[in-house]
């Protein structure tokens, strides 16, 4: 009982800590799961470095915390040897089991956020745990055992809408699908944001948002080599949020026959979003055959508006079929600014 409650690290014997609204995990408390329990709406959860292998579920708002919570993610994916972090120095949630693929109920999700006001700040998501062996999925050489990184649909396929949920500084890679997937099924979603993320090896989308959760999403690296991908997807908005959803400053390489950006069937009447200041390249091995495209926007309809502006596409890797591709759009939904397009075998291309 005096361990339980002396103001030593009580992980170390296996306990949560818990004090003035933070609570501290350990690798030797066993679980970050545990510290979710034990903890409050509006505490802090500071998580130890370490491998903690498990799915996670928070359903109150907590402000989630890794050993290099604040750290720029590029700075520390760039110290990563053969692609995996240092455990020393990095809080690494992984997978339990080997289930890339599987659906709900029960799907491989890693970190699953069901509550408004959830801050995720610092963590490695990794979907490769190298103990668990040879994978039915494997992608750039990679076996990956988990089917998404972060998502707000339970284990029983319910979409939990979410607002002001923050996903920062975090590396999340190794994905049978999706390394962010969020879906608000008719809710609007505001005040969420997803920055400073590095996002890597996945086998669909790096980002993908459904049915009006907005989201704005800013200064991620986005480096995915893997065949047929999309690196930021919005699908199926229409309902408007009360404020313009940005994405801006974002650093994507996709691989050959996929999308940099794509959106689709934004339907919202008065909604708008802003596509800014990103760079869009294509792997090296792309060619103009290969129908690899940078920027898509697609079915825009109502008074929805789409604004692509300043972004730099092309300035590097290998060769886009179209820099920019309209389709389907009516007449003054979508403006267009072309910024830099090149290593494209057509710079703009707008079709009905």
């Amino acid at each position: 009982e005096d361990k339980i409650t002396h103001a030593t690290d009580n992980g170390a014997y296996g306990f949560i800590r818990v004090n003035a609204g933070n609570v501290f995990v350990t690798t030797n408390s066993g679980s970050i799961q545990r510290g979710v329990n034990a903890a409050t709406a509006g505490n802090t959860l500071w998580i130890t470095a370490g491998e903690f292998a498990e799915n996670v579920t928070v359903n109150k708002a907590l402000t989630i915390r890794g050993a290099q919570w604040g750290a720029d993610a590029d700075t520390r994916y760039a110290a990563f040897i053969g692609g995996k972090a240092n455990t020393a120095v990095e809080t690494v949630l992984t997978a339990a089991t080997n289930n890339p693929t599987g659906g709900n109920p029960g799907a491989n999700d890693l970190l699953r956020t069901l509550a408004n006001n959830i801050t995720v700040d610092g963590l490695v998501i990794d979907g490769n745990n190298v103990t668990l062996g040879a994978s039915t999925s494997v992608l750039d050489g990679v076996d990956v055992h988990a089917r998404r990184g972060i998502t707000n649909v339970s284990d029983t396929n319910v979409a939990t809408p979410v607002s002001n949920l923050v996903i920062q500084n975090n590396v999340i890679q190794n994905f049978g699908q999706r390394g962010i997937s969020l879906s608000n099924d008719g809710t609007v979603g505001t005040g969420n944001l997803i920055t400073g993320n590095v996002i890597h090896n996945f086998a669909q989308q790096g980002i993908i948002l459904f049915t009006n959760a907005y989201a704005d999403i800013t200064d991620n690296t986005i480096v995915n080599n893997v065949y047929g991908t999309i690196g930021l997807h919005l699908q199926n908005f229409y309902i408007a949020a009360p404020t313009a959803m940005n994405w801006t400053g974002n650093n994507i390489e996709i691989g050959a026959f996929g999308i940099g950006i794509h959106t689709n069937l934004f339907y919202a009447n008065g909604g708008t979003l802003n596509i800014s200041g990103n760079t869009v390249n294509a792997e090296a091995i792309a060619v103009t055959a290969d129908d690899t495209w940078g920027i898509n926007v697609w079915s825009v309809a109502n008074s929805a508006v789409v604004n692509v502006s300043n972004n730099t596409i092309g300035s590097s890797g290998g060769t886009f079929s179209r820099g920019i591709n309209v389709w389907n759009v009516l007449p003054g939904l979508a403006n267009i600014s072309v910024g830099t397009i090149g290593n494209s075998d057509v710079c703009v291309y707008v079709d009905n």
